[in-house]
């Protein structure tokens, strides 16, 4: 092959991916626009982000990017949207009944890469070969993935995961009986807010109010309201 035709190839090649790239930001900003502007049910909305996902080369992305985006981007229900398998609901969950959780557990507990859950996510859902064949089934699956709570994915490395024995944890118990005690009675406390038992806690954990400017601080109590809400839902 001559020099010419070589960067002839290349040009090509280069033009190939421009395009697939050009084609993959245009479906996401579709995404965003449902996101935005359509007033709905999450199921109707996500009927809607089916719809461009389906007709898309590069789903990985784009689901990835929905999963992501849902519940966060804010709409101003300028456009209205009713799935017309919404009332399908009901029977579909008896169908499936359980399975796309047990699907997203059995990938959390294999400790997946983010990248290889979204791919699985995909061919689970939108395969040929998917349980899911219709076009309400797989509307079904895909709401039932975006609204399990493990989705948006996080990522946590099995190797990188702190453990120990019953023995050493028995006698680090054992040696923290001051601060377990001051533990058990924040917890009991009460409080005019989740933000104020936040706050104790950190404090118990000697992280302190005047270390941190205010912004970090902040996110600090945030998400320890997330962790305890979560553990005691009531409190």
């Amino acid at each position: 092959m001559g020099t010419g035709s070589f960067g002839n190839a290349l040009s090509i090649i280069f033009d190939y991916k421009y395009i697939k790239q050009n084609i993959n930001h245009y479906k996401m900003n579709k995404i965003n626009e449902i996101l935005s502007h359509f007033d709905g049910s999450a199921f109707s909305i996500i009927h809607k982000i089916y719809e461009v996902i389906k007709e898309s080369e590069e789903k990985v992305g784009l689901l990835q990017h929905a999963c992501k985006s849902f519940g966060i981007v804010k709409s101003d229900n300028t456009k209205e949207f009713h799935s017309p398998y919404e009332e399908l609901i009901p029977e579909m969950q008896r169908r499936f009944d359980g399975l796309m959780s047990m699907f997203v557990n059995s990938l959390e507990n294999s400790y997946v890469s983010e990248a290889d859950f979204y791919n699985t996510a995909v061919f689970f859902i939108f395969g040929s070969n998917s349980i899911y064949q219709s076009d309400e089934e797989k509307i079904f699956a895909l709401y039932d993935f975006i609204m399990n709570p493990a989705v948006p994915y996080y990522y946590i490395a099995k190797e990188g995961l702190y453990s120990m024995s019953n023995d050493e944890f028995r006698v680090i118990i054992n040696k923290s009986i001051v601060e377990l005690h001051n533990v058990r009675c924040v917890k009991k406390r009460k409080f005019e807010q989740r933000t104020q038992r936040a706050a104790a806690f950190l404090e118990l954990l000697g992280i302190h109010r005047d270390l941190y400017d205010v912004d970090s601080y902040n996110n600090k109590i945030a998400i320890m309201c997330e962790i305890f809400w979560q553990e005691n839902p009531k409190s």
